[in-house]
């Protein structure tokens, strides 16, 4: 099939999730999507848009897809995609300390000294308010600590903690 034939298949497609989306048909949006996201190569954008949809429909599960997206994006080494996400998320829960050391993991790969600073920062005070032990992120402060030992910035940064 031309690319003539398909971009107005697909317009019509997204144009049909948009619209029962808005007036709430969970289901029939969610099979759309799924018809839809056959047509995507990247795996993460699909999850990313999936946690739109579910987002925009109400659905918790959109934290799920997005953390997935997310990870993805890590995986591959796309790190404006994953924090732009992560940075997303963080509006949508702003006390999700796993996700404060998912974006300062994020910033480190890309050697934003500022935002990991902030992020940490951001961390440790949650942690305190919510009475959770920083220990508690072993995993996540491992991946960190690793990421540390090549960069000396970063290497002094959590020597505070």
């Amino acid at each position: 099939m031309s690319l003539e034939r398909q971009a107005p298949v697909a317009s019509v497609a997204w144009y049909k999730l948009a619209d029962l989306i808005a007036r709430g048909e969970r289901e029939k949006a969610l099979s759309v999507y799924r018809l839809l996201a056959h047509s995507f190569d990247d795996k993460a954008y699909a999850l990313q848009l999936e946690g739109d949809v579910l987002l925009a429909l109400s659905d918790d599960r959109s934290k799920e897809k997005y953390f997935q997206a997310a990870f993805l994006y890590k995986d591959e080494k796309r790190w404006i995609d994953a924090v732009s996400l992560a940075e997303h998320l963080l509006v949508l829960y702003p006390k999700d300390l796993q996700l404060m050391l998912f974006v300062s993991y994020c910033y480190a790969a890309l050697d934003m000294i500022n935002k990991v600073t902030y992020y940490v920062d951001l961390f440790d005070k949650n942690c305190k308010q919510q009475g959770v032990a920083i220990d508690s992120f072993q995993e996540e402060w491992e991946l960190i600590k690793k990421l540390s030992k090549q960069k000396k910035w970063l290497a002094d940064l959590l020597a505070k903690f």
